[in-house]
């Protein structure tokens, strides 16, 4: 298969994936919203009349689990077609190269799923409050997708940079981890990932513990030297802008670099499963 970059190809390749997919993808949508209409019946008819916004929590809760739990579950299963030899020979065979075949998996299971969840929730939260305020009485809200991710003023005011794009850089870590697992391991992706995300966790909040023993000397004395920490800086002038650039620092490797390595590995690991 020529490996040149081709628009008409990878357009050709997203239909077809799509095509491929679209019954299981239809049906857990539906079973998804399907459970939440029920859950949101019993939340309706427990709710009083004078009850403000009785959905709020539920839609908050269920749009989320919905964005991100999608996301682990398409990302994780991107490369499910290629789990076995004859499944992979398939695959083989589909005349698009193998950056266009990377690219429509890793562009579906993260932009066009956070598309797909933005509308359809959008759409099912309204409809759901209409439905119940006009059966039951309640008080009608509008439920906002995007309002799921307003922040504190505070937080604004003391990084609004970082801040603001929080959730999309937790949402494209998240997507690179696992999209890397479905490349890496053939049988159970999902939970295999899962389990390693877990231990880097682990060894992140492992090297946390050692620089704050480090730094603090114990958990007993640690309110005292972080005030005396705060009274160094402050005594050697060192002002909260002096800390950006570790901060920024630790911004680019984390949420730039990090799942760029991500990215190419998965790349890599990819062209290793078609050979």
């Amino acid at each position: 298969m020529n490996q040149v970059f081709n628009m008409n190809r990878l357009i050709n390749y997203a239909y077809l994936k799509f095509n491929m997919n679209k019954k299981m993808l239809f049906l857990s949508i539906a079973g998804f919203f399907g459970v939440l209409f029920v859950i949101s019946f019993f939340i309706a008819a427990n709710s009083k009349p004078e009850a403000e916004a009785p959905f709020e929590h539920f839609h908050k809760f269920a749009f989320l689990l919905m964005l991100f739990g999608g996301e682990i579950v398409i990302a994780g299963r991107s490369f499910q077609d290629m789990n076995t030899s004859e499944k992979a020979l398939t695959q083989i065979m589909i005349p698009a190269s193998k950056l266009e075949k990377f690219t429509i998996n890793a562009l579906f299971s993260s932009v066009g799923w956070a598309l797909i969840t933005f509308a359809l929730y959008q759409t099912f939260g309204l409809l759901i409050n209409a439905l119940w305020a006009s059966i039951y009485d309640l008080n009608f809200n509008y439920f906002i997708t995007i309002d799921v991710f307003n922040i504190s003023e505070e937080m604004l005011v003391n990084a609004p940079d970082f801040y603001s794009r929080i959730h999309i850089y937790n949402y494209i870590l998240l997507h690179a981890f696992f999209f890397l697992g479905a490349t890496a391991f053939k049988k159970h992706p999902i939970v295999k990932t899962a389990l390693t995300f877990f231990l880097v966790s682990l060894f992140y909040l492992l090297i946390g513990f050692v620089m704050m023993l480090l730094f603090f000397g114990s958990f007993n004395e640690m309110g005292h030297a972080m005030q005396d920490f705060g009274d160094y800086l402050t005594a050697n002038n060192i002002q909260k802008e002096d800390l950006k650039p570790l901060i920024s620092g630790f911004e680019v490797f984390t949420y730039y670099l990090f799942p760029l390595i991500l990215y190419v590995t998965s790349y890599f690991k990819m062209q290793e499963r078609e050979v």
